[in-house]
């Protein structure tokens, strides 16, 4: 099978240096528009030509040169050279599903997408915790981390065998001494995208075992003393989301990018069964629950007030939808906000408030509105 030159075109050269700086090519020189790499074996030496310029008119032809001298020093095809290339700047965690169901390299629709939004918000989670550990997350998400999972995270080539979803993270290749002049990249703080899979690894073992405690006798409690590590509420629904039903297996595997190698960071494996799944679900479920959840939207309509004479505060209570259910939520307002929500009241118009939900016991409260709005009347 021959390479799309499509595909060829499309490699940048920062990564296919990265590739071959990963696989001991020496770089011997510079030219303006490329640069000259050497791979010695005993007595053996081979040479590749790589432009620098995605715009010239014989890139593609001199890359597929570069894929077809290194396949020969590999003993590979090109097409495997290919694929590993597209992977050097990027971490990587492969999610398989073994069950039943995937017996026969494919899966039922729906289930594939469970896996494919799970994989999204296991990673949207790991980027939260990355910037602020807490035991559950809103709708509302850190902007970086949002902007981190649609712009630096893709979905690479799914494999066979059962069903296995690839998700690329890309990071920066590492800079050479050389190349970095006085910089030494080892000696800082990794870039965020590293930050993330390292802390999504960290994470995933924590649930694990927390999972494997509880199966063992504990309580789910011990999910809460995983959020230093990572663990979250939007982290146990997004793996409990991808772990089959029906007896089966999930499989998260994390490599990391031979562009960028880190002393300590070695491939890791980690097997979820269908019973620790299920322990999961409840966990994400227990700590969604009783932990705060700052800026919550909740809509509904006011169905009570309350407001002692001189009280700084009024209470209005409303019925509003809380992860699907209706609920009535005490939501605590100062003299504006209190005074918008008695104009709600009697027409029964919408109220859209934005703060902190709390549970305590079977009681809702939202505090610290930052925000109150009405519907505008028909």
């Amino acid at each position: 099978m021959s390479i799309d030159p499509e595909v060829v075109a499309a490699l940048r050269p920062m990564d296919v240096a990265a590739y071959l700086r990963s696989r001991r090519w020496e770089k011997v020189e510079d030219w303006p528009r490329g640069t000259m790499w050497v791979y010695r074996r005993e007595d053996r030496e081979w040479t590749a030509l790589l432009p620098n310029d995605q715009s010239l008119a014989d890139y593609r032809v001199r890359v597929g040169q570069t894929l077809a001298t290194v396949a020969e020093v590999e003993e590979r095809s090109p097409l495997e050279i290919l694929a590993d290339l597209t992977e050097s700047t990027s971490d990587v965690i492969r999610i398989t599903v073994r069950s039943e169901a995937t017996a026969a390299g494919d899966i039922p629709l729906g289930q594939a997408v469970r896996v494919v939004d799970g994989a999204r918000n296991m990673m949207l989670a790991a980027a939260c915790s990355t910037l602020d550990p807490r035991p559950a997350y809103g709708p509302r998400k850190p902007d970086r981390a949002l902007r981190y999972v649609e712009e630096r995270v893709r979905l690479g080539q799914t494999q066979r065998g059962s069903f296995t979803v690839t998700v690329l993270s890309r990071v920066p290749p590492l800079l050479t001494p050389g190349e970095a002049g006085d910089l030494f990249p080892e000696h800082l703080e990794p870039p965020f995208e590293r930050q993330v899979t390292r802390r999504l690894l960290a994470s995933v073992e924590a649930v694990k075992a927390a999972a494997a405690s509880t199966l063992a006798g504990g309580d789910v409690s011990v999910f809460r003393k995983g959020v230093i590590d990572g663990v979250s509420a939007n982290l146990c629904q997004a793996i409990s989301d991808m772990v089959p039903a029906d007896g089966g297996r999930l499989l998260i595997r994390f490599g990391w990018a031979p562009g960028r190698p880190e002393v300590g960071l070695e491939a890791r494996s980690l097997d979820l069964s269908a019973d620790e799944g299920e322990v999961i679900a409840e966990a994400a479920r227990v700590l969604m629950e009783t932990s705060p959840r700052p800026d919550f939207e909740l809509s509904g309509v006011v169905v009570q007030l309350e407001r002692p004479e001189e009280a700084e505060f009024g209470v209005a209570t409303v019925r509003a939808r809380v992860d699907g259910q209706w609920r009535l939520v005490r939501v605590q307002l100062a003299d504006e906000p209190y005074r918008r929500a008695t104009q709600a009241h009697p027409d029964r118009r919408q109220v859209h408030l934005v703060g902190t939900l709390i549970k305590e016991g079977r009681t809702y409260q939202l505090r610290d509105v930052t925000s109150i709005d009405l519907e505008n009347l028909p």
